[in-house]
């Protein structure tokens, strides 16, 4: 990964926690776009396929997607720790992946249909073939003079590095900072958007360029399209940047042209990023909203705005998707994204946006047979998608205590306790107490990355509790912070509401008292 491109990924994060208390006066500027078609032609006739070699034990080769609508739907990383595997990914004619290993950071692929890859991993060394090896001029939007007007608004310091710590999915390249001249945003408003104008020129040489290797090159269309919609979003992202410090209104023009929003923008790979930073750097000017002890991004304002920025309505549909997943994914809660979703159906009813509204009900626990539930019962799912509920699960254990280990994957002193947990309970494998582990995440992905992290896919009492927020069960025990831990007799009578946690000398006093 470059440092330009890990430099992005910073701004990206720091934007995100921003704030702008300021109230624009003028009216927004919308885009029309007059010719995208209705339907997209899907043309997905044969995945990529990735041909996974490692000798290495227990280490992890990852392929990782970035979320966009023609992917929707699909797994945003794969990853395998077998001798010899294969993974396959639907694609839409092109896409970017990214290839790791905790040995080495994400190197980024170019692929489209049928493309074959290997991966190779031994001796702490991830190598990446082709079947057919590709080569592919990649030209930057940056040149002497668009870098001498940057440092004019901004410089990237790259003697202040931040080292990320690696997991074992990926190494983790160092970040750098960005030193920003907000006086120079504010009061150099000529040059800033010269400087605008000058990257929208390179952006459009650089699109020619491409256009005339497409046209020697037909074979490698499906490259050359993926290579101008990753610039597209490159100095879309940039002059988002400087309207996010700037606040000028000709540089939020230039944003919202038919530069970045035209009749080839439904096809784009980079749409789904592109309307997210739309939103939360042009809608929301980066302002946030405060609840409990975090910021979050305001969907809701965005999700009610969009129809005065994007009036084509298929783009307005889609920008719509944005503000409810990931209003999902900041944990807005299931009554909130139930009535996005009415809302959403109401003005949307064509059934080619269902495949979305389905993904996030099923990732947030939102499908009539989960929101409808009975609130006196608890209702579990396991990582292969069978349910039961913990009414059930005591009696299939009775005549056996029950330890309930309460966690999250998000909750990082569970996890901490996580490796005494397991160790408990194979000190006392072969006794009657059968250890359970419930979590009460909302994101269903996340909880299973999180239970293969934490080597529990293999344990059979591991589930998710998916009616969390409404069942009585957890209010009536106050189970609103976590770890917790609950302990149920032989008769699945529960005896201890707050038992000791697996690392204490407690818990075995007390599992001892009652097998005896």
């Amino acid at each position: 990964m470059t440092k330009f491109s890990i430099v992005t990924l910073l701004c990206v994060l720091c934007f995100s926690c921003a704030s702008d208390t300021k109230t624009e006066k003028n009216a927004p500027a919308a885009f029309i776009v007059e010719n995208i078609s209705e339907e997209k032609t899907v043309k997905n006739t044969a995945p990529v396929t990735f041909i996974i070699s490692n000798t290495m034990r227990n280490e992890f080769v990852s392929v990782y997607r970035n979320l966009n609508f023609d992917t929707f739907s699909e797994d945003k990383h794969v990853f395998s720790e077998k001798p010899a595997d294969t993974i396959q990914l639907a694609v839409n004619e092109r896409e970017l992946v990214y290839i790791s290993s905790k040995f080495s950071a994400k190197d980024t692929l170019h692929v489209k249909n049928g493309d074959t890859i290997y991966l190779n991993l031994k001796d702490k060394q991830l190598k990446i073939d082709r079947k057919q090896p590709l080569t592919l001029p990649e030209y930057t939007l940056r040149n002497d003079e668009i870098d001498s007007l940057t440092k004019t608004f901004y410089y990237i310091d790259y003697k202040a590095p931040f080292n990320l710590q690696s997991d074992k999915y990926q190494k983790m390249n160092p970040i750098f900072p960005l030193r920003i001249d907000r006086k120079n945003f504010k009061m150099k408003s000529k040059e800033l958007v010269h400087l605008s104008n000058r990257l929208v020129d390179r952006l459009t040489l650089l699109n020619t360029k491409y256009d005339s290797l497409r046209n020697i090159h037909p074979e490698k269309t499906a490259y050359y399209n993926l290579l101008k919609d990753e610039l597209n979003y490159a100095a879309f992202f940039e002059l988002n940047r400087f309207y996010s410090y700037s606040k000028n209104e000709a540089v939020k023009d230039i944003i919202a042209s038919d530069v970045f929003f035209n009749d080839r923008t439904i096809t784009e790979t980079i749409l789904y990023k592109k309307l997210n930073t739309y939103i939360e750097k042009v809608i929301l000017k980066n302002k946030r909203i405060k609840q409990k002890f975090k910021r979050k991004v305001d969907y809701k304002t965005a999700f009610d705005s969009l129809p005065n920025y994007i009036k084509n309505k298929e783009l307005l549909a889609l920008g719509k998707i944005v503000c409810i997943y990931n209003d999902a994914r900041q944990n807005a809660s299931k009554a909130t994204l139930n009535t996005y979703i009415e809302n959403f159906s109401s003005e949307f009813p064509d059934e080619k946006y269902e495949s979305y509204l389905q993904k996030i009900q099923e990732d947030y626990g939102l499908s009539k047979s989960i929101t409808s539930l009975d609130a006196a019962t608890v209702y579990l799912t396991d990582t292969k998608e069978t349910s039961t509920q913990l009414d059930t699960f005591l009696q299939q254990h009775k005549g056996k205590l029950v330890y309930v280990d309460f966690w999250a994957s998000w909750c990082a002193p569970c996890r901490a306790v996580m490796p005494d947990s397991k160790a408990l309970a194979k000190e006392y494998a072969g006794k009657e107490v059968v250890f359970s582990y419930v979590s009460i995440d909302r994101n269903k992905a996340q909880w299973k990355k999180a239970v293969i992290d934490e080597n529990l896919n293999h344990t059979k009492s591991n589930f998710l509790a998916t009616n969390y927020t409404t069942a009585t069960f957890f209010k009536e025990l106050k189970i609103n912070t976590i770890p917790r831990y609950l302990l149920f007799d032989t008769n699945g009578k529960l005896i201890h509401e707050n038992a000791p946690g697996p690392d204490s000398a407690e818990i075995r006093k007390l599992l001892n008292q009652h097998l005896n």
